[in-house]
Parts: structure tokens; C-alpha cells; sequence
């Protein structure tokens, strides 16, 4: 199945965050979000998304999600797999997607995430994302996985840093009529 481009990339210069609130309707089965190159003013950040029902303002909906990354330095001295508890929720917090991007100048992550039937009124909507980052001389692999405990129609998606701004380009697709 094609995956069909929606609207112009959305290039983020020194932003606090990027929002999607028009073009996620019922015309797509799925919505896949690809986030390129995205690189902190600061480190230590978290990337992280949130959404909102149709009618709503607050990107504060009910999720129920699963976090775990890997991590390899660059001299293989130190190889991690790790369920990251504090990356997981059962809340209306964003959820991460990226943890602890540095903000020096080679230091970037990127990724996707794919978000399931969001116009869906009856069951809740899924979602997964895989993204991976650069920085402090080592390579870290993110996983996020979960679902918006809401029976009504997402129709809005922010991403933004856990603090201060970020560049990036993130484009929005949709797939599956």
C-alpha cells in the first residue's frame, strides 16, 4: 500500500513545538508522522507527541503506553537494553518518543510514528514509533507503543522537546483508504 503525502513538510526553526490539527480525518486508515534530523537547543530532552480529540484543546488524552530503547557507545563499551518505566505511562502526559538527545551540533534524532484509524468513534486508537538518535558518543535505538483510551475521533498531533526549542522537518502521510 502507497503512502500519499499530506500538505508540505512542516520545518520547524528554533520552535517549542510543531501541530498537526487539520488533514487527520476518516480519507486514511493510518497516519504516519516522519520526523528528520530533529536536533535540541538543549541536552538531555525528550521528543514527545500528544494528541487531541475532535472539539478538544488541552493535547492531554487518556494513553496507556510501553517504552523501551537500546544503547551502544561508540568504543562498544557499554551495550543496554532497557524497558524504560519513566517513559511509560498510564496518563494524559506526553508521551516520549526520543530520550535524551544532546544538543551539541552532531547530535540529532530521527524516526516515525504511526498512528492507527484516528477517526475511529468506537474503538481506541493505536499507535507505535520507532526513532534513532545520535549523541554523547553513542547510539541509542527508541520504541514507544500504546494506545489513546478514547472512543472519540483524534484530529490533532503535537510534538515538542520536555524543553526548549527544536529544528526539524516532520511530514505527514497517510496510507490505507
Amino acid at each position: 500500500m502507497a503512502m500519499t503525502q499530506i500538505g508540505s513538510p512542516e520545518v520547524a526553526s528554533g520552535a517549542s513545538d510543531v501541530i498537526f490539527d487539520s488533514n487527520i480525518n476518516s480519507t486514511y486508515k493510518t497516519y504516519i508522522f516522519k520526523i528528520h534530523t530533529m536536533h535540541p537547543s538543549s541536552s538531555g530532552v525528550k521528543f514527545e507527541f500528544q494528541a487531541n480529540v475532535s472539539g478538544a484543546t488541552g493535547y492531554n488524552e487518556a494513553m496507556i503506553t510501553t517504552y523501551f530503547r537500546t544503547y551502544v557507545t561508540d568504543d562498544g563499551g557499554i551495550e543496554e537494553f532497557q524497558f524504560a518505566t519513566g517513559d511509560a505511562q498510564s496518563g494524559t502526559a506526553f508521551q516520549p518518543l526520543s530520550h535524551g538527545t544532546c544538543g551539541a551540533s552532531d547530535c540529532a534524532t530521527s524516526g516515525e510514528l504511526w498512528l492507527f484509524n484516528p477517526s475511529n468513534t468506537y474503538y481506541v486508537k493505536h499507535f507505535h514509533s520507532r526513532f534513532s538518535q545520535m549523541g554523547n558518543a553513542a547510539i541509542q535505538d527508541d520504541y514507544a507503543a500504546g494506545f489513546f483510551d478514547v472512543t472519540g475521533a483524534i484530529n490533532a498531533v503535537k510534538f515538542k522537546n520536555t524543553s526548549g526549542t527544536f529544528d526539524a522537518t516532520i511530514t505527514m502521510y497517510g496510507m490505507g483508504e
